[in-house]
């Protein structure tokens, strides 16, 4: 990353976090969002956009960082902003000598072990008549399928405690569902 395409990266933006410095800063040709790099070691690596500028302070202090175990990785999930249910999730491995985004989401995450194989899947949910994606990691990649799409749902909404998606149907009914190995299972029939 070329310095040079920083505007606007004042000390409130800066962040010394996990496994490097994260930067959210503003680059001269798009204002109207910030964006995320990682410094390692002496390299500066370009990650993605991470919020709206409109309310830059206050939105880089509400860009949040987790370090976790995924997948048998050290990962960070870096969760922007980019509206009041608009919040972008990135998943970032950082094994290697340069961070590798292995997942972007549209919403912010759970992670659930749905078909109790040991390995967790990730769900994510945005949108005022929330969208709802959920994720398996499957020989290498993860694979994606809008739930709302799949049920022909206006909104589906996911309870973390639960583990059953609530899907609001264009008949306007209403139906609970839990994810098994065989797919979806509307259990409230």
């Amino acid at each position: 990353m070329n310095p040079s395409e920083i505007v606007e990266a004042p000390q409130k933006y800066k962040y010394h976090d996990v496994n490097g410095q994260y930067i959210v800063f503003k680059k001269k040709e798009n204002g109207d969002f910030m964006h995320l790099a990682i410094k390692m070691k002496d390299q500066t690596y370009y990650i993605d956009e991470i919020s709206m500028s409109q309310n830059a302070p206050y939105d880089a202090d509400m860009i949040f960082y987790y370090p976790i175990s995924f997948l048998g990785k050290d990962i960070v999930e870096v969760r922007g902003i980019m509206g009041a249910n608009y919040s972008p999730t990135l998943f970032i491995a950082i094994e290697s000598s340069k961070p590798e985004i292995l997942l972007k989401t549209e919403g912010p995450v759970f992670h659930y072990d749905f078909d109790k194989d040991g390995t967790k899947e990730v769900v994510s949910s945005y949108g005022t008549a929330a969208q709802t994606d959920f994720f398996k990691y499957v020989d290498g990649q993860f694979l994606k399928v809008n739930i709302n799409d799949a049920l022909g749902a206006e909104a589906v909404h996911f309870n973390e405690g639960t583990g059953i998606f609530e899907a609001y149907l264009k008949n306007k009914e209403t139906h609970k569902y839990e994810y098994t190995k065989n797919g979806l299972k509307q259990i409230d029939q």
